[in-house]
């Protein structure tokens, strides 16, 4: 686990990722911290790759990028060991059972301000565990653990493989968390819409393709139809989200307001059912768009698999012709 006692003094080595005080001890906190690592680093990195990262953190001369990516490391185990343990760590077990810590000059927060703390923790948490990925497909030579992970097999052989994809078409903050709800929708919009529109013989040959890490397919490349697929497969998966659940934020698809007499101004209300559908209709005209952008790519680069578009499907050379659609 990359914290330690003997780093610990006077909580500096957490103070870094959040502003705590210095009495609080390593042993308050150890348990948490063990937490978060064994259960968000170690299965999404891989032991081998987990195991870099404590040599990184024993290591009296760690290099700059070792250095970067332990520090996004030890940020995303701070911030998910109070999010994952918030009522924990807000309690003391004792022989007399479970007791709320309070101090003579500090009072609890408000309900409110723990929300705004979990929902931060949260965040900033899965938010550097997506920059560790990133750093790590910038620096593969650097970390060849990183190729025998489950997050670069993910990644890899995945059409839509980052937030910041989705970002590009549909904004969801960079947000993880909204990026791991979507994650079913993109299999279900890949497998039964994607599919259909690029023929059965370009899908496969495409996943055969990322599979195998060809660069060239026919006029094109193999990353260049990826984008482009995974564009339209984001917003079809949004517009179901959206229809779903409702939901676009790990809570749900929310609007804000300015509100005077609630707590920090601003008041958050679940979107009704006629809003959620107008939102999915607004994605889905954007998927339309992007649709129509796959198909004329398709049919400029990869003519052998273009097999047409449906809306265009009655239209024929009527010309010197006697017979006429009614």
């Amino acid at each position: 686990m990359i914290f330690s006692e003997k780093k610990w003094e006077d909580s500096d080595e957490l103070k870094k990722f959040i502003p705590v005080s210095a009495a609080l001890s390593f042993e308050k906190v150890e348990s948490s911290l063990n937490d978060a690592f064994n259960l968000f680093i170690v299965p999404l990195f891989g032991e081998e790759l987990s195991k870099k990262f404590q040599s990184i953190y024993d290591a009296p001369e760690a290099k700059a990028p070792e250095l970067l990516l332990l520090e996004e490391c030890q940020r995303a185990i701070a911030n998910l060991a109070f999010w994952y343990n918030y009522t924990e760590l807000n309690i003391r077990i004792t022989d007399q059972g479970f007791q709320r810590q309070e101090a003579e000059n500090f009072k609890s927060t408000y309900k409110y301000q723990e929300d705004q703390l979990r929902t931060a923790f949260k965040n900033k948490g899965f938010n550097a565990i997506d920059r560790m990925i990133d750093f790590l497909d910038k620096h593969r030579q650097e970390f060849p653990e990183y190729e025998t992970s489950p997050a670069y097999a993910c990644r890899t052989k995945a059409i839509v493989r980052k937030t910041s994809e989705v970002d590009e078409v549909y904004f969801i903050n960079n947000s993880h968390l909204v990026f791991l709800r979507l994650k079913p929708f993109f299999k279900v919009a890949e497998e039964t819409i994607l599919q259909p529109v690029l023929g059965v013989d370009l899908y496969n040959l495409l996943i055969k393709s990322i599979e195998k890490g060809d660069k060239e397919l026919g006029d094109t490349t193999v990353e260049e139809l990826r984008i482009r697929c995974a564009q339209f497969v984001i917003l079809k998966a949004v517009a179901m989200l959206i229809r779903t659940t409702g939901s676009l934020t790990d809570r749900g698809l929310y609007f804000k307001q300015l509100v005077p007499d609630k707590n920090g101004n601003e008041y958050e209300n679940p979107v009704d059912l006629e809003q959620a559908l107008t939102m999915a209709a607004n994605v889905e005209l954007t998927a339309k768009s992007y649709h129509d952008l796959l198909l004329t790519f398709v049919e400029e680069k990869l003519p052998d698999f273009f097999k047409g578009r449906q809306s265009r499907v009655f239209d024929r050379d009527n010309d010197h012709k006697k017979s006429v659609w009614l």
